[in-house]
């Protein structure tokens, strides 16, 4: 056992040494190794050099033609920036200071191999991208977009669009944007912008069309977007962008009129054609409206004073009092003032207009001064329906089809969902709250305009009182002249196109004026009956003072005749009015309950003796009047007619149900009261209702 652990000890002893040995020629090898590729990556670098200043001399020799046909302007770019970073990086990967000394010598012949390359890729722009013409397209297409990688592999993006705008585009901007242009005949109007413009869009389109597209191409290659020359932007549009702001008299404010022409000839007859220019339109408008320029040019038209001249030229006009006229208005905001900047500073200028309407709306429901109060209230009740309709569902798609006007970069439906909850939330309630109120006044108002024609139903007394007419056969003609034409005018213009927003609704509001106007005339009738009593009643006074005797005038006779007439008015008005609320005729209605107890109080021609048609005889001019057998001067009768029919009552509380006047004779002792001893109701004069 002892020679078997000695054994092993020596055995291990041994592998330890071996293990050390391979471990000293395996780093001895590396550090070879590594001194050997660090000697050939300074010869390479060397070679690289070489080779890169052999490129450029050659490219130097023969420039013009030579930039033209090279398809290593790429290559040469990629070599100098590759030099540029072993450089920068060298004592990173190079442990040996002699070697990192030998390639700190090459500094300067790098620099001046970068500059030179530099200057080779813009000598290979301004000839493949400035001086190109749409001939050739296809045979320089490889060299042109390789130029453009070379640059922007460079960083070389600002140079070459400079250079572009420089050699391309200023010389026709300076030439083509003057005042003198841009004015024509009439200064400060700026009528030639169009025309400018228009030529400009053609000369890009001639010079330029092949470079945007080319670089175009190349900003959608991988990886070279961060690094990208965008020549549409500011190779082209910068300058234009520049040369619009030389032009002062385009940003004067003189009408929102010419504010608006330039401003959407440039962004819109302008701007989105030139983005169209290239493949992906949509993301060339999007780099185009985020360009510094196009903020400095919008900054320069001040567009909020702009949205300020607008404001003060609406708001002027108001209040607005039709909803037609809202609607012009709102029309002419956003189809015709609406600039996409300021379209915040629009829509609180829409909301503040609809406001003011609503509120002179709900202020003359406090306040009506107009002329025709049920035309009025009609009005808004159709004028609030149509408002709320179109606030609900059209307004807002026609406010995001105006922003949308303004730009296809905008999304409709993100614009609409922001929109329209706006106008449900805060217009759609109110405008129908006062929907509902005018439709309330209306009823009212219709019904006390009819109810003013049915009270001349007073004039029936002083027809038939002493002029011994014939009985009536017909109703009376203010029935057709002053009583039915407001609900035959209703009928023609706004029957039809009254808002409900139901059957129950619609049948309340007519049901609501057919009451009240019964109502109304059911009291009228009840004070002609009343006064046509207190008329016999004086007469039946009078008689025990006078003593003149006179031809006989049947007085009982023309209160049947009074009652027959305020029949014939009852039947026709009770026949309209449930023609007007498209109703069944009620018995228990005020006017039915009337007319039926006036037919129970006119006695028929076989009560009478003789037909109650045939009048008695009138008293002549100087002539006395009897009342049964007693005289009475008929002057004086004639005064006290016109006395009595001056006193009938306006109007009874439309809430008691009218009833007949007793028609009973005066009592005996209230008849042979002397003239000294009036009663207190003569004195007092008639009673009110």
């Amino acid at each position: 056992l002892t020679e078997l652990y000695s054994s092993l000890s020596n055995l291990n002893s041994h592998a330890r040494q071996k293990r050390q040995e391979i471990e000293y020629e395996t780093q001895a090898l590396r550090a070879a190794e590594k001194i050997s590729r660090e000697n050939q990556a300074v010869q390479g670098f060397g070679l690289l050099l070489d080779e890169l200043e052999a490129g450029l001399i050659l490219n130097n020799n023969d420039k013009k033609q030579h930039a033209a046909k090279d398809k290593n302007i790429e290559r040469l770019a990629h070599a100098a920036l590759s030099l540029k970073a072993q450089l920068e990086g060298a004592v990173d990967f190079i442990s040996d200071g002699a070697l990192v000394t030998q390639l700190h010598e090459y500094a300067q012949r790098v620099d001046a191999a970068e500059g030179a390359t530099r200057l080779a890729v813009e000598a290979a722009f301004e000839t493949l991208c400035c001086h190109s013409s749409n001939q050739d397209e296809q045979e320089e297409e490889a060299q042109r977009e390789a130029c453009l990688r070379a640059g922007a592999a460079l960083g070389m993006g600002a140079r070459l669009e400079e250079l572009f705008a420089l050699k391309v585009m200023r010389p026709f901007l300076k030439a083509s944007f003057t005042p003198g242009r841009l004015d024509g005949a009439d200064r400060g109007s700026a009528n030639g912008l169009p025309w400018i413009l228009s030529a400009a869009l053609d000369f890009i389109k001639d010079r330029a069309l092949i470079a945007i597209r080319a670089c175009d191409r190349v900003m959608a290659s991988p990886g070279i977007a961060v690094l990208s020359v965008d020549l549409l932007c500011r190779g082209v549009w910068s300058p234009v962008a520049h040369a619009l702001l030389s032009l002062d008299s385009l940003f004067q404010l003189g009408s929102r009129q010419k504010v608006r022409k330039c401003y959407n000839i440039v962004f819109q007859s302008f701007l989105e054609p030139l983005s169209d220019l290239v493949h992906d339109s949509t993301e060339a408008l999007r780099r185009l409206e985020a360009s510094d320029d196009t903020r400095k040019l919008r900054e320069e038209w001040n567009l909020p004073v702009y949205a300020e001249l607008v404001k003060t030229e609406i708001i002027s006009s108001l209040p607005m009092q039709s909803a037609d006229e809202l609607l012009r208005t709102l029309h002419l905001i956003w189809d015709q003032c609406l600039l996409l900047p300021v379209a915040s500073h629009f829509l609180e200028l829409t909301f503040f207009i609809i406001d003011d309407f609503m509120a002179w709306a709900e202020n003359s429901f406090k306040s009506n001064d107009t002329t025709s109060s049920t035309q009025h209230f009609a009005r808004l009740a159709v004028d609030f329906a149509q408002l709320d309709s179109i606030i609900k569902f059209e307004f807002p798609e026609r406010i995001v089809s105006a922003i949308n006007s303004c730009s296809r970069l905008r999304s409709r439906q993100s614009s609409l969902a922001k929109i329209a909850p706006g106008f449900n939330a805060v217009i759609s309630p109110r405008a129908d709250g006062i929907r509902r109120q005018a439709l309330n006044l209306l009823a009212i108002s219709l019904a006390d305009e009819a109810a003013a024609g049915f009270r001349l139903v007073k004039s029936v007394t002083a027809r038939y009182h002493l002029t011994n007419a014939p009985a009536p056969t017909l109703p009376s003609e203010y029935l057709a002249k002053h009583a039915f034409p407001p609900l035959d005018k209703f009928d023609e213009i706004w029957r039809s196109i009254l808002p409900f927003s139901d059957q129950r609704q619609k049948l309340t509001f007519y049901t609501s004026i057919h009451n009240r106007i019964s109502q109304a005339y059911a009291s009228q009738v009840t004070a002609v009956l009343e006064h046509a009593n207190k008329f016999q009643a004086t007469l039946a006074r009078r008689h025990h003072r006078k003593s003149v005797i006179a031809p006989t005038l049947d007085l009982a006779s023309d209160a049947i005749k009074i009652k027959q007439q305020l029949l014939f008015d009852l039947d026709s008005a009770i026949h309209r009015l449930d023609a007007f609320a498209d109703l069944e005729s009620a018995n228990d209605s005020p006017l039915s309950i009337l007319r039926n107890e006036l037919k129970e109080a006119i006695p028929s021609a076989s009560d009478n003796g003789d037909d109650i048609s045939t009048s008695s005889t009138n008293a002549t001019n100087g002539v006395s009047s009897v009342y049964d057998g007693y005289q009475v001067p008929h002057e004086e009768v004639k005064e006290e007619v016109v006395a009595s029919s001056s006193s009938i009552v306006a109007e009874v509380s439309p809430h008691s149900a009218p009833t007949i006047p007793s028609q009973n004779p005066p009592p005996a002792e209230e008849q042979s009261r002397s003239d000294g001893s009036q009663n207190e109701e003569e004195q007092s004069g008639p009673p009110v209702f």
